[in-house]
């Protein structure tokens, strides 16, 4: 009977163990979809910042244009403008 009863503690033992185990691939597996979500979260996000960014670069380049061919045009002008005297 004693035998026996040992039999059955290794088992629950081993049976125990197991549980842990599984409990702890589900605790992992639970993390790694949070993580995931984040992640993808995150990259939905980015990718709305992306479109906002390449906007936004668009129109500081043609402000950039914009300046640039107005002072170009100034220079052009030269000594010749009154314009051109009151900036400097």
């Amino acid at each position: 009977m004693d035998e026996k009863q040992r039999e059955l503690d290794a088992v629950q033992a081993k049976y125990d163990q197991a549980m842990r185990d599984k409990q702890t691939l589900v605790d992992d597996a639970e993390a790694c979809r949070r993580k995931m979500a984040n992640a993808t979260a995150l990259i939905d996000g980015l990718g709305g910042e992306k479109t906002r960014w390449t906007e936004q670069s668009k129109k500081f380049d043609q402000q950039i244009q914009r300046c640039g061919s107005y002072w170009s045009e100034l220079f052009s002008l030269g000594g010749s403008s009154p314009l051109f005297w009151l900036l400097n």
